[in-house]
């Protein structure tokens, strides 16, 4: 080997050996960044997506949809939504007048679903409303023999409808025992007052017309929150934002079209 040869050689080494150097010293030397030390960013793959943690609440038996009783009367084969949460709505599906108390933040109803006399064998298929309709049947059914079957069914987030669809001509009764909200929520009147909600919410205020401080036991610090109005009207509305521990609420209500800050009751819900 030649001396031009075993001086390229020689350099060849040392540049390896600078460059193994400088990929195993640690991160904490000055202007020097080890990439494997990075976390993950939001919602890349590696990352753990905010988890929503959900509360269980019982209810009295409660009937939310007769269709016995209902203006649009049984069921055909095509798909028929209905409310459950709220207060409006009820007496055309059959259910109690202003509902059974479920609140407009609840993500999924426990209802007790009844097939009455329908007129041939089937099945009944039940879902969120807006989403694809499942393959999967909540009940069988036989000619003329009712049957029920109880289920927690979760509800159009931003609606609290519900989808069903028989396969046969039928009638259908649900009541409701129970529904399911986020761990952090609660359900304000227009007043001020809190209501229902989880044990999470300690206090709600009215600061004025259609403002409300609603106050949480633990800290907010990174989560988001969502408000809405009970009404589910298209012509009202809620913001909301955090400071601390207490979510800031405003409530407006359209007026001569044009939106004004109002007293009403308001569901509000923190993801964390």
């Amino acid at each position: 080997m030649n001396r031009a040869a075993r001086v390229c050689l020689v350099l060849g080494v040392v540049a390896l050996l600078g460059a193994f150097a400088l990929t195993t010293r640690s991160g904490t030397d000055p202007g020097v960044e080890v990439e494997s030390a990075r976390p993950p960013a939001a919602g890349a793959p590696g990352s753990t997506p905010a988890v929503q943690e959900t509360l269980a609440v019982s209810v009295t038996p409660c009937r939310i949809v007769d269709t016995r009783e209902a203006s649009d009367g049984a069921l055909g084969a095509s798909p028929r939504s209905f409310v459950a949460t709220g207060t409006g709505s009820f007496p055309s599906q059959g259910g109690q007048s202003l509902g059974c108390g479920i609140p407009a933040g609840a993500t999924a109803v426990n209802m007790s679903v009844s097939v009455v006399n329908p007129t041939g064998t089937g099945f009944l298929r039940v879902w969120p409303q807006g989403l694809a309709e499942p393959q999967a049947t909540l009940a069988n059914f036989q000619t003329n023999d009712s049957t029920s079957v109880t289920a927690v069914i979760p509800v159009s987030p931003s609606t609290g409808r519900f989808t069903v669809r028989s396969s046969r001509a039928t009638h259908l009764v649900v009541d409701v025992i129970g529904y399911t909200v986020p761990q952090l929520h609660a359900v304000v009147l227009g007043n001020g007052t809190l209501t229902t909600g989880s044990s999470r919410a300690t206090t709600s205020i009215r600061t004025s017309t259609g403002k409300y401080t609603v106050t949480f036991n633990r800290s907010l610090a990174g989560c988001t929150a969502n408000a809405s109005t009970q009404s589910g009207s298209l012509v009202s509305s809620a913001s909301a934002y955090i400071a601390g521990q207490s979510v800031y609420v405003t409530a407006w209500r359209s007026s001569a079209g044009v939106l004004v800050t109002f007293d009403q009751p308001v569901n509000v819900s923190v993801t964390c």
